[in-house]
């Protein structure tokens, strides 16, 4: 923890602080009159100085709870700046309602290279450097950032396994592609796997049942190292019944009562991942960060560049 004051009697009486920021070499002095812009705290006071904002849009087709006015758009690490408004959309070709987010990005904030470009007024180039950042998989993605307080914030990443997606640098507010969260692509994967079990059939088992097995297999695995410690006994229950079915299924002298026994495994399986799918949408903060949430994973992306 660092603490800086002023002076006390700064303290008491009140006033303003000023300070010139670290590595800035060249300091020009104000002239009589000036007008100084005040900076809500410290660090808003050491940023380097914005350029004009770019109204940028995402779509998501998740529930926004817990990501509210005010909310980060980070960019590995860099504020690049805020969601300004939340709200819905009725999307008339897909027949559905998704979330959409308005935020204000500053895209100086990249780096000096794109300093210099918007710093010689070439917009063109700045555009042409976005339509790039978009075809080579920059996404933007929810994430959940105070576990505690369940709040979410804007993650800008690069996605380099995402569908291809485009984007209309001359429509405001620009439109910008989105993929699924850790979270929304573990939920799908859990009710896919619950579905096969449930929709297993006793006399075309099989193939089914092999690929069954090693797709319920390799998600166990996955979930081991990506959710808390608070799902143990659900997980724990779908991992006994999925066990006792493989064990059922590899007696070499199973008879049709043991099939059937296997798959009511199956079912209490299926039924147990389906609860663990409700845990998860009532507690996202269940799933492990630093292992799965800053993982890019490929999704489809929700904007293009006519803005649907």
């Amino acid at each position: 923890m660092k603490l800086g004051t002023p002076s006390l009697a700064a303290m008491l009486a009140g006033g303003l602080a000023f300070v010139v920021p670290p590595g800035r070499t060249t300091i020009v002095a104000a002239h009589d009159g000036a007008r100084f812009r005040v900076a809500d705290d410290e660090i808003d006071a050491m940023r380097t100085p914005n350029a004009p904002a770019a109204p940028v849009v995402m779509r998501f087709d998740r529930s926004l709870r817990g990501l509210d006015v005010g909310a980060p758009v980070d960019f590995r690490g860099i504020e690049l700046g805020t969601v300004t408004a939340v709200g819905t959309e009725y999307d008339a070709r897909r027949g559905s309602v998704t979330m959409r987010l308005t935020m204000a990005l500053y895209p100086d904030r990249l780096g000096q290279r794109y300093r210099d470009v918007l710093g010689n007024g070439d917009t063109d180039a700045g555009k042409a450097l976005l339509r790039t950042l978009v075809a080579r998989g920059l996404r933007g993605q929810l994430r959940v950032g105070n576990l505690i307080a369940n709040r979410s914030y804007v993650a800008l990443d690069m996605f380099p396994n995402a569908p291809p997606a485009s984007v209309d640098t001359d429509r405001l507010p620009i439109a910008l592609p989105t993929v699924p969260g850790t979270l929304d692509v573990l939920r799908v994967q859990i009710a896919d796997i619950a579905g096969t079990l449930a929709r297993l059939p006793l006399d075309r088992m099989g193939a089914r049942v092999n690929a069954a097995l090693v797709s319920t297999g390799a998600l166990f695995a996955q979930l081991d190292t990506e959710l808390a410690p608070q799902t143990r006994d659900t997980l724990g229950a779908a991992r006994r019944a999925f066990t006792s079915a493989q064990a059922i299924l590899g007696q070499e002298d199973a008879s049709a009562s043991s099939v059937r026994r296997a798959l009511a495994q199956f079912t209490r399986t299926s039924s147990a991942l389906r609860a663990l799918a409700g845990d998860l949408a009532r507690h996202p903060e269940w799933l492990l960060r630093g292992v799965a949430h800053d993982t890019p994973l490929a999704g489809p992306p929700r904007a293009n560049g006519d803005g649907h």
